[in-house]
C-alpha cells in the first residue's frame, strides 16, 4: 500500500507492517523519518495507543507499507492475553464488483483506521496523543549551543499513567533523528538506562538494564522484550532485581543503577562516541520512591530532569530544588491524556504479556535486523538440563532474594518459577568471601543454595559490581533421582546459556509474578484447535476456517483430546471427581501461588 500525505496530514495504522518513506519527511513516535531505502518494522497492537504517521514536508510525503506476518500474532493461540490485538481477520466474501484493492486488503497484515469507531471487533482503539507543550522540552534537550555538542543525560520521572514512558520513547527517537550530521556517523548510538523493573522498555520485568540503541524505538515494549536480538540494539549490562518494584530493597536497587551508570561512562570514554542517555525511572514518586529519585539525582551526572506532571506537591518541590543544586535543567510537563484501556488489561497482565513475548523470542538470524518469535508451547521445548550433584554441578548455587526461604521449601518454590541467570565477573571464592556467603544443600533434594555465614535468614544480594544478569529462565522440573534441574530459556538466549561457566553461574530466585500463562499454553492451544475443528465441521468439509480473534474457548478438555497426552505437561496434574469417572477428569494447576 502506498499512502500520499499532504503537509500536516496524518494516518494511523493498526497491525504489523514494514514502512519505507519514499518521499518527503514524516514523524512517527517522535522520530523524524526522511525518504530513503531503509525499511522500518512497525508493530502496532490494539492494546496500546496507535502510532500516528504525520507528514512534515510542505510539499507532501509518500510512504509504502508492506504486509509482514510474525509469529508474535500467533501467541493468541497460546493465551487470551494476546487475543484481539491485531487486524481483524475475516473470510467474508466480497462481491465481484468490488475492486481488486478491496480484495487485497483482506490479506493485509495491517489496517488503515479511518475512524476509531469503525473497528470490526468493536475495540476502543485510540491514537497516540501527546500534549503540544512537549515539543519545547524535546527541542531544548536535543539542541546544543552553536559549535558545541552537548551529551545529554536525561532523568525522566513522574507518577504512573502520566506519560513518562511515552516521553522517554519520544526523546530517544528525537535524539536519533534530529541531528542529521550525527546520523551520518557510523558509531551513532543513543543509550537507555532502563530502571523501571515493573515496566521496562527493552527487557522482561524484574531487572534494570543499560541498553545501546542504533535505531528509533517504533513499538511498545511487548514487541521488543529483549535487546539481545536484532542488529540495532544490545544489552550492555543488566542486573536482576527479582521484583516489579525496588521497595523491598531500595539500597540494592540504587547500587545497581549506579553500577550501570558507571558502565555507561566507561563505555563512552573508551569508544569516544557521541552517546546521549535517557534514564527511564520507575513510576514511584512518593515516600521511598522520592528518596530513591533524589539519591540518583545527587549521585548521577544529570544534565536534565523531566517531570511528567504539573501537579504541585512535595515531589515536584524536592526535585526542582535538587535539580537547581546539581545545575540540571528542570522540565515540568503537562501529563499525557489518558486513553481508554483498549483490552481492559491490568498492569499485571501487561507484565505477563511482556514476559510471554520474551520467552517466545526466536533465535536471531544472521544479519537479520528484526526480531522473530516461536509460537509453540514452552512445555514442548527441549529444556536445558543442569547437573547439580556434588560430583558435578553446572552452577554455583541458588540464591533466594527477598524473604528468607527455608531449605525444605526451596524446591517447591523453585519448581515452575522464573529465575535469573547471573554471571560472576570474578572468581567465585572472591565474590562469596566478600559477600559473606557459603554454599549449603537442601536436606531432601540436595539442591545447592547460597547461605549467609552469619546465620541470618535474609541475605543481601550480590554486589552489582561483581556480577551481571544474562537472562531469565523458567524452571520446568527438578529431577531428584538424576540430580538435574530442567530449565527453559528463550531460543534467543541459546548462545548465552551454552557459554556459561559453572563456577561463575548463580541462579537467582526472586519474587516475580507466577507465570500462569506458561502453565496453560497447551490447554489454550488445544481449545483453539478444537474450536476451529468444530467450526470447520459446522461449515462443511473443506470450508475455509476463520482465524480466531476472540477469547480462548475455555481450558477444559475431553480426556481423549489428542493434543495433550497423559503426563506430558509440567506444572499440571489431572484429578478425577469421585463418582464421575474418567470423562469428568479435569486438569488443575499443581503450582499456582505467588
Amino acid at each position: 500500500m502506498t499512502a500520499r500525505l499532504e503537509s500536516g496530514q496524518t494516518i494511523a495504522i493498526l497491525g504489523q507492517y514494514d514502512l519505507v518513506v519514499t518521499k518527503g519527511v514524516v514523524m512517527l513516535y517522535g522520530a523524524i523519518l526522511r525518504a530513503g531505502p531503509q525499511t522500518r518494522r512497525i508493530l502496532a497492537p490494539a492494546s496500546h495507543a496507535l502510532p500516528v504517521i504525520r507528514c512534515l514536508s510542505p510539499d507532501g510525503s509518500e510512504v509504502q507499507l508492506k504486509s509482514v506476518r510474525l509469529e508474535l500474532g500467533s501467541l493468541e493461540n497460546l493465551s487470551p492475553l494476546y487475543g484481539r490485538l491485531w487486524k481483524a481477520n475475516t473470510t467474508a466474501a466480497l462481491p465481484a464488483s468490488k475492486s481488486s484493492l478491496q480484495h487485497d486488503k483482506l490479506h493485509w497484515s495491517f489496517d488503515n483506521i479511518h475512524k476509531l469507531s469503525d473497528d470490526p471487533l468493536g475495540r476502543p482503539l485510540y491514537h497516540l496523543e501527546t500534549p503540544s507543550e512537549w515539543q519545547k522540552p524535546l527541542d531544548k534537550i536535543c539542541s546544543s549551543p552553536p559549535g558545541q555538542r552537548l551529551v545529554s543525560r536525561v532523568l525522566v520521572c513522574g507518577p504512573k499513567s502520566s506519560g513518562k514512558s511515552t516521553f522517554s520513547r519520544m526523546l530517544l527517537n528525537r535524539m536519533f533523528t534530529v541531528d542529521r550530521d550525527v546520523l551520518k556517523a557510523d558509531d551513532h548510538s543513543v543509550f537507555l538506562l532502563d530502571i523501571d523493573p515493573g515496566q521496562p522498555e527493552y527487557a522482561p520485568p524484574g531487572q534494570v538494564s543499560l541498553i545501546e540503541l542504533q535505531q528509533p524505538v517504533l513499538g511498545p515494549p511487548l514487541v521488543h522484550p529483549s535487546a539481545n536480538t536484532g542488529l540495532h540494539q544490545r544489552t550492555i549490562r543488566s542486573h536482576f532485581i527479582g521484583a516489579n518494584s525496588p521497595k523491598d530493597n531500595p539500597e540494592h536497587y540504587v547500587d545497581c543503577v549506579l553500577d550501570l551508570m558507571k558502565t555507561y561512562q566507561k563505555h563512552i570514554d573508551a569508544d569516544a562516541t557521541y552517546g546521549p542517555l535517557v534514564i527511564n525511572s520507575a513510576g514511584w514518586t512518593v515516600g521511598t520512591g522520592l528518596t530513591i529519585l533524589l539519591q540518583l539525582l545527587e549521585q548521577l551526572d544529570i544534565t536534565d530532569v523531566v517531570y511528567t506532571t504539573e501537579e504541585a506537591g512535595r515531589t515536584l518541590d524536592a526535585l526542582s530544588k535538587a535539580s537547581t543544586t546539581k545545575k540540571a535543567r528542570m522540565h515540568i510537563l503537562t501529563a499525557q491524556p489518558s486513553g481508554p484501556n483498549a483490552a481492559g488489561r491490568t498492569a499485571a497482565e501487561f507484565r505477563d504479556m511482556q514476559m510471554m513475548s520474551y520467552f517466545h523470542l526466536g533465535a536471531p538470524k544472521q544479519r537479520d535486523p528484526f526480531q522473530t518469535w516461536d509460537a509453540t508451547p514452552l512445555s514442548g521445548r527441549r529444556p536445558y538440563v543442569l547437573q547439580y550433584g556434588e560430583n558435578g554441578c553446572d552452577f554455583l548455587g541458588i540464591m533466594a532474594l527477598g524473604e528468607a526461604v527455608t531449605p525444605c521449601t526451596l524446591s517447591n518454590i523453585l519448581n515452575g518459577a522464573i529465575i535469573g541467570i547471573a554471571v560472576l565477573d570474578a572468581e567465585s571464592e572472591t565474590v562469596l568471601a566478600a559477600s559473606g556467603l557459603d554454599i549449603a544443600r537442601t536436606p531432601d533434594e540436595n539442591l545447592p543454595y547460597l547461605v549467609s555465614r552469619d546465620g541470618k535468614g535474609q541475605m543481601e544480594p550480590l554486589d552489582p559490581r561483581t556480577c551481571r544478569l544474562i537472562g531469565l529462565a523458567l524452571v520446568r522440573s527438578i529431577d531428584v533421582k538424576t540430580q538435574t534441574l530442567h530449565i527453559i530459556s528463550p531460543n534467543a538466549n541459546d548462545h548465552l546459556i551454552e557459554e556459561l561457566r559453572p563456577e561463575r553461574t548463580v541462579l537467582m530466585l526472586g519474587n516475580l509474578d507466577t507465570p500462569g500463562w506458561a502453565y496453560l499454553e497447551d490447554l489454550h492451544l488445544a481449545a483453539q484447535k478444537k474450536a476451529a475443528k468444530q467450526k470447520k465441521e459446522q461449515a462443511g468439509s473443506g470450508a475455509a476456517v476463520e482465524d480466531a480473534e476472540g477469547e480462548v474457548v475455555g481450558a477444559e478438555l475431553d480426556d481423549d483430546d489428542a493434543e495433550i497426552g497423559e503426563g506430558n505437561l509440567p506444572w499440571l496434574q489431572k484429578e478425577t471427581g469421585e463418582g464421575v469417572g474418567i470423562v469428568g477428569a479435569k486438569r488443575r494447576l499443581r503450582r499456582f501461588v505467588n
